[in-house]
């Protein structure tokens, strides 16, 4: 028993030399590589060393961020479970780092993971809690757009319509502008049916 604990304290400690020997810039280049070609099991790994080797590097946030997209992008066909993994990750985001850039992404994160797997109900519900929580977001538009998508999908047309409206209402200089009047004018057209 000794000997095998012996053995893991000195696999443990070539581990963390290995490691050491990758600054965080380094593993962190590394993760984004693969996540940039779409290898998440590998930038998995990356962004997951990144996180346990610099928990208090600068750059760790942007890792906690990007694992929470790979892991969506490979389990987003598979099970509950996983999405529930990937929710965790994005709310864990908004816990700790509530003053880093991919703050407002990762608000969106949350109900993006149920609109983009066909969930619309659970994700109706992620971005109403988001829109009442963070009021003032800078992506409560993009929220909102997908808030309205997701009424579309459930052929609530009046109400979709009603969200695509208030978004121009409230943020008449939104980039989705374009975008919304054509879906107002697609939805006119089904309503008027």
């Amino acid at each position: 028993m000794k000997r095998i604990i012996f053995i893991l304290i000195i696999i443990l400690i070539a581990s963390s030399i290995a490691y050491a020997d990758e600054s965080a810039e380094y593993i962190y280049k590394k993760a984004m590589k693969f996540y940039m070609i779409k290898k998440f099991e590998y930038a998995l790994i990356e962004f997951d060393k990144m996180i346990q080797v610099y928990p208090e590097n600068e750059l760790t946030h942007k890792a906690v961020f990007f694992k929470g997209v790979s892991l969506f992008y490979l389990c987003k066909n598979n099970n509950d479970s996983a999405l529930s993994e990937v929710e965790e990750i994005f709310k864990d985001y908004i816990r700790k780092y509530p003053d880093k850039e991919y703050f407002p992404s990762s608000v969106k994160w949350v109900g993006d993971i149920y609109y983009l797997t066909g969930d619309y109900e659970t994700a109706v519900e992620k971005y109403l809690d988001s829109l009442e929580k963070y009021p003032l977001l800078e992506v409560n538009d993009m929220i909102m757009y997908n808030l309205a998508k997701c009424r579309e999908k459930q052929e609530k047309y009046v109400l979709a319509k009603t969200i695509l409206e208030r978004i121009l209402e409230k943020y008449p200089e939104t980039d989705l502008k374009k975008q919304i009047e054509f879906d107002l004018n697609r939805l006119n057209t089904i309503l008027d049916k």
